[in-house]
């Protein structure tokens, strides 16, 4: 990447402050990536890591339908320390499968920090970093083994080689272009709303005759990455999908706010959900001046393009479309699959929009009253940002409130009571899955039958009648219940039947040990 000489002044003088802001990243994610158990969909990637490539493959494709590239790069660490095969009650287990995650956490921070540079400048790209080093829903996506951290920066990197492609025509980056875009798609589908916004990127340029001879090649690598994902699409439709996946709708209203104002702009889920009313009152403030930044940074694209170089209007045309294609995306989320719907994982959501915001933040000072004001309500937006970013952060490692399901916790709570159990129920979605990674102890358990219409209590009946005959003794570990036993009938039939003699919490998961009595 080519830098003025200007530029490369500003690097060397920030480049302390920028190595810095780099650890910080690191420790944030890699210093809490033990902190909290492996939940339900983390479980499924050891479970799928741990099998040979063939039958890992076969399985992805039948139970999670979605690309494989994070369980390509995690099962080797696993099955290089043995993790696969071992149990995970010290922390080595959770970081192996989180690691590639939290690693990919900090090169998205650096990643955008290049992006921004092209844009703005040093200061534009050392916000822009600050911002995304702290954003609570990007440190809890570093720290899951699940694919949404790989793709995000996968698919910035793509959005930058595809500027610098674009802008370089000396060099041959449509290789390197082709690769990384290939990989993100690879990573999550989701990738594809950056590929999406590089194609339309290339039609707008396409209708200036001098751009028409450059946009061949960013084009035959998008497209030839576009139909490695076919590929594996092939692959998954010839596969039975043994999960059951439904087509199905989400409420529009839902997915925008989840998408857009809960995460994009201040991780809401993963910091600041249970806060005090004055948090909530920032964050209004907050968001109010950002959306107003932003359209004022939507509208003013024109007369900027017209002051930036080569490289900064193509950068800067690409985060306005990605940032525009993603809000669409949003509103248009009831019209996809239920596999989509979950709209706090679109977290490239965060690039594009504070790419914008904090660009406007670092414009100049001159011009009109208006361009002033608009300048320093983004300025007041960065701030107030960070420091709600900052809060949210804090919130996220020390609040128990944002702690994850505790199966850690509940099996060595099992294995402490291994004398007094005689069997373990587990009233939670899939739970023998999450649970066996931890549970060493010999008591056998298995997982509640679904108790959510009345058919299917009744035929419970039976089944709890025969474990009652059988065992004295029961321990009831729950997490989730309103997915398997929404009416709660089997805690009021047990204690019909049986005694409380422990009961024992943590984050999200609750256990109860019962003395069966006997008539």
């Amino acid at each position: 990447m080519c830098l003025s000489i200007c530029e490369v002044a500003q690097v060397r003088a920030t480049l302390p402050l920028g190595v810095l802001l780099l650890l910080i990243a690191s420790a944030l994610r890699f210093g809490y990536i033990a902190k909290d158990s492996l939940w339900v969909d983390e479980a499924f990637t050891v479970s799928w890591c741990s099998e040979g490539l063939q039958k890992m493959l076969l399985r992805i494709a039948r139970e999670d339908r979605h690309p494989p590239l994070y369980c390509l790069l995690t099962s080797p660490l696993m099955h290089l320390f043995g993790v696969g095969e071992n149990r995970f009650l010290t922390p080595l287990g959770e970081v192996l499968v989180r690691f590639v995650s939290a690693l990919c956490g900090v090169a998205l921070v650096f990643v955008t920090a290049l992006f921004a540079l092209r844009v703005g400048g040093v200061v534009h790209a050392f916000i822009c970093a600050t911002l995304l080093a702290l954003h609570p829903g990007a440190i809890r996506f570093s720290q899951e083994a699940r694919p949404y951290m790989l793709y995000a920066f996968l698919s910035t990197l793509a959005c930058l080689l595809f500027v610098e492609c674009l802008s370089n025509t000396k060099r041959r980056g449509e290789i390197w272009l082709w690769l990384v875009s290939a990989l993100s798609l690879l990573s999550c589908y989701m990738a594809i709303v950056p590929l999406l916004s590089r194609l339309a990127c290339i039609v707008l340029l396409s209708m200036h005759q001098v751009w028409r001879k450059r946009l061949l090649r960013p084009l035959v690598a998008d497209l030839m990455a576009l139909m490695v994902l076919l590929l594996w699409l092939v692959f998954v439709m010839a596969q039975e999908n043994v999960m059951g996946t439904k087509l199905g709708v989400t409420h529009l209203w839902h997915g925008v706010v989840v998408a857009f104002i809960l995460n994009d702009f201040f991780g809401y889920e993963y910091g600041l959900s249970y806060t005090h009313t004055l948090i909530l009152t920032l964050m209004v403030i907050s968001f109010a001046s950002c959306i107003i930044a932003l359209i004022h940074a939507v509208c003013s694209a024109r007369s900027a393009l017209k002051d930036f170089d080569e490289r900064q209007r193509i950068a800067f045309l690409l985060i306005i479309i990605w940032f525009t294609l993603h809000i669409c995306i949003a509103f248009a989320c009831p019209i996809l699959i239920a596999e989509f719907n979950r709209w706090q994982r679109i977290i490239d959501g965060i690039v594009p929009v504070w790419l914008l915001v904090t660009w406007l933040s670092v414009g100049a000072k001159g011009g009109s009253i208006f361009r002033r004001l608009m300048v320093a309500n983004a300025r007041f937006a960065v701030a107030l940002a960070i420091l709600l970013h900052a809060i949210g952060t804090y919130n996220m490692m020390h609040d128990r409130s944002y702690f994850r399901d505790d199966w850690r916790g509940a099996a060595k709570f099992a294995m402490a009571h291994e004398n007094e159990i005689d069997f373990i129920i587990l009233n939670a979605l899939i739970g023998p899955l999450p649970f066996g990674l931890y549970y060493t102890g010999k008591r056998s358990f298995i997982q509640v039958p679904f108790l959510v219409r009345d058919v299917e209590r009744v035929k419970a009946n039976a089944w709890l009648d025969d474990l009652l005959k059988r065992y004295k003794r029961i321990l009831v570990i729950e997490n989730r219940r309103w997915q398997t036993d929404p009416s709660n009938w089997l805690n009021r039939e047990l204690k019909k039947r049986a005694n409380v003699l422990v009961v024992w919490e943590s984050s999200k998961i609750s256990a109860k040990l019962y003395h069966v009595r006997r008539n």
